[in-house]
């Protein structure tokens, strides 16, 4: 084998291991934020609100575990989670998802005096997103 194939060969398994472990790394939480009544309804009386996902990971978790369990009402287990946060101007609906299987472990609605946690459960496959990491 030459040395330019060498090289080439290398590059492109590079290039692969690179794309394989992006692809796997990210996945599509959108959809399972979409999917809640609660982000429906502010969409459709916002249609200009901003869908920011971020992804914490167990210590990131951990770290902040007491204003988590507080803004969801409920004891948490500091585990891996995405955060989403759909707003516009004060309002926001937040919601904390379990990372491992897409479950939604708590929405609440915040701002001009709303705060409603509700735990909703929900499985969706998953496809691709753009992460913001935290």
């Amino acid at each position: 084998m030459t040395k330019y194939n060498l090289n080439t060969l290398i590059m492109a398994i590079v290039g692969l291991a690179v794309i394989i472990s992006g692809c796997t790394g990210s996945q599509d939480v959108t959809s399972v934020v979409k999917a809640l009544p609660e982000v429906q309804q502010f969409m459709n009386e916002h249609p200009n609100a901003r869908i920011t996902v971020t992804y914490w990971s167990k210590d990131e978790v951990a770290k902040s575990l007491q204003e988590i369990s507080q803004q969801c009402d409920k004891p948490i287990t500091p585990i891996a989670m995405y955060k989403a946060t759909i707003s516009e101007g004060d309002l926001k609906v937040v919601s904390w998802i379990n990372a491992e299987n897409q479950m939604v472990l708590c929405s609440t609605t915040q701002g001009s005096g709303s705060s409603i946690s509700t735990p909703i459960p929900i499985s969706t496959p998953l496809t691709t997103l753009q992460l913001y990491q935290h």
